[in-house]
């Protein structure tokens, strides 16, 4: 999907900027043009390699905020409509209450609540336009939101294990990056300075450490290069399909962490599939919903394949197993799921389960990475200050 931005002049003059997403510029524009006003012109948006703006997403916090106050009013028995008008005020998400208030008068000129979403799809994702649409046309949209925040709970859940997982020791990486510029800017130029007035024969170590203190701008220098370069060469090669395939691909591939991703997306899913089933949703409309939003390549490639597989009527769980999607103790649910007619209720399983191991992943991996880190920070820093005060050790014969 791209992202476009479409100017408009409704029936009295007044000038609007809506942001759309669409296959090509004409679906954009024919997808704008229901709204009964006057195109003036439409502009794809640009993706940037050093691009960091997501201003215009809205948050997972604050959409989860909304459907549970969406959800508490319906429940209380007043319409949809008016439900919407309550919760359109979004002080903390300014961008999310601008396009609730869009979503709203599209509502008032005739246009289906699903529909005036997906005219918002940067803000609203796929899924959440279909919970609403099958919620309504059940008359169960309250159920229906229930599970599509469980679903983003548990991505939220997961994106605080990454995080949790990586902050002490990206802690620890910037107290010896800190020491170490303190060492080799402040104190170690010092040291140099007066061991050179002696003019005396100093250990090899502390000869080794000098060269590296005297040399420190150009390798330092160096390294920044050598980053931003890598930095970019990456981003740039993300921006292409083979590219980001291929780097999707090396990801997985790490050990350690690329177990710990694949538990991650395998629970996201399943999580996911099931929503979209409890739902009522079609297996195959579903399979193919989640590998379009999918952000791994890998994971989307896997799952278009599966949505082909299954339009062909062929089985899920065999699908699943062909493309080495799910194995074990998944593969045998989703085939009970099967069986039973309970897919929905297997594949949430199947999501807790993968988010428990999950769980047990990064607590090993953390207990492993933070007492390495703990010791490779000691062993650096006391490693420099042995070499530094090597020579004090003979300091007579230095002096002499």
């Amino acid at each position: 999907m791209k992202t476009f931005t479409v100017k408009t002049r409704d029936k009295n003059g007044k000038l609007s900027v809506v942001t759309t997403q669409a296959e090509n510029e004409n679906a954009a524009r024919s997808l704008v043009q229901k709204r009964d006003v006057l195109i003036t012109s439409v502009k794809e948006v640009k993706s940037s390699l050093i691009s960091l703006n997501t201003s215009n997403k809205a948050k997972p916090a604050s959409i989860l905020s909304l459907l549970r106050e969406l959800r508490t009013i319906i429940e209380a028995g007043i319409p949809i409509s008016e439900a919407m008008k309550m919760v359109e005020e979004r002080p903390s998400d300014k961008a999310l209450g601008a396009a609730l208030k869009d979503v709203n008068a599209e509502v008032l000129r005739g246009k289906s609540l699903p529909d005036a979403l997906a005219l918002h799809s940067h803000m609203f994702e796929p899924a959440l336009i279909t919970t609403f649409r099958i919620g309504l046309s059940s008359g169960g949209l309250s159920g229906a939101l229930v599970r599509y925040e469980t679903d983003l709970n548990l991505r939220q859940e997961l994106a605080k294990k990454f995080r949790k997982a990586l902050a002490y020791p990206a802690f620890l990486l910037a107290l010896l990056v800190f020491v170490l510029a303190i060492l080799f800017l402040v104190i170690l130029p010092n040291f140099v300075d007066l061991y050179s007035e002696f003019g005396a024969d100093l250990p090899w170590a502390t000869k080794a450490l000098i060269s590296v203190v005297d040399s420190f701008p150009i390798w330092a220098a160096g390294f920044c290069i050598v980053f931003a370069v890598t930095w970019l060469g990456t981003r740039a090669l993300g921006a292409t399909p083979k590219g980001r395939l291929w780097l999707d691909t090396a990801k997985l591939n790490i050990p350690l962490s690329g177990s710990i991703l694949r538990d991650g997306q395998l629970a996201q899913i399943s999580s996911s599939l099931s929503l979209l089933l409890f739902s009522g949703m079609p297996l195959k409309e579903a399979v193919q919903l989640v590998g379009a939003e999918f952000p791994n390549s890998v994971m989307k490639h896997k799952l278009t394949e599966i949505g082909t597989g299954l339009a062909a009527g062929q089985k899920f769980s065999d699908q699943l197993s062909s493309h080495t999607l799910l194995d074990g103790t998944a593969l045998n649910l989703i085939k009970a799921g099967e069986r039973t007619g309970s897919l929905d209720s297997m594949l949430h399983h199947v999501s807790k389960m993968y988010e428990q191991q999950l769980s047990d992943r990064v607590d090993f991996v953390t207990s492993l990475i933070e007492p390495a880190l703990m010791v490779l920070v000691g062993g650096i820093i006391g490693v420099i200050v042995v070499v530094v005060y090597l020579p004090i050790f003979g300091v007579t014969n230095v002096i002499n």
